[in-house]
């Protein structure tokens, strides 16, 4: 899973991603839209191929979203991925696959230190929470935009 983002003009740190979907022929989603790249902070348009991938395990999806809107962290069967801004603005995301039972950062911006991601908790430790609920998690507040 990926995704592009860009910063809100009247606010650097909320970012919002803003793009148009179509299905093409072979079954994936195809996104146009644009963003401020966070390598230039320049408005650059972009195109995203998406597929949908076989959940794993069938319960486990969990989207929050911090109520600064400065992060958004997912789980999707066996795949992770957060992204967002630091305080200095800068653009961060990291994607992890869970291998022999343990999480594993496969994909990196170069501002994260794969040894200091914090994982979503279990499906199991999350079963209370509810969506478009707030919670409690890794010293912040988060709204639950899914979970199932």
């Amino acid at each position: 899973m990926s995704d592009s983002l860009n910063a809100q003009p009247q606010n650097k740190n909320i970012v919002e991603d803003k793009g148009l979907n179509s299905t093409l022929p072979d079954g994936t989603t195809l996104e146009v839209g644009e963003m401020i790249n966070p390598e230039t902070g320049n408005m650059t348009s972009f195109e995203e191929i998406w597929r949908d991938e076989e959940e794993i395990d069938g319960t486990s999806v969990l989207f929050l979203k911090n109520l600064s809107g400065t992060a958004w962290q997912g789980r999707v069967g066996s795949y992770q991925m957060a992204l967002g801004r630091a305080q200095d603005q800068s653009f961060w995301a990291w994607q992890a696959k869970m291998e022999q039972d343990k999480w594993v950062v496969k994909f990196s911006t170069s501002n994260v230190d794969d040894e200091e991601v914090v994982f979503l908790p279990t499906y199991e430790e999350t079963v209370l929470w509810e969506e478009s609920s707030t919670v409690s998690w890794a010293g912040e507040k988060w709204v639950v935009l899914e979970r199932n």
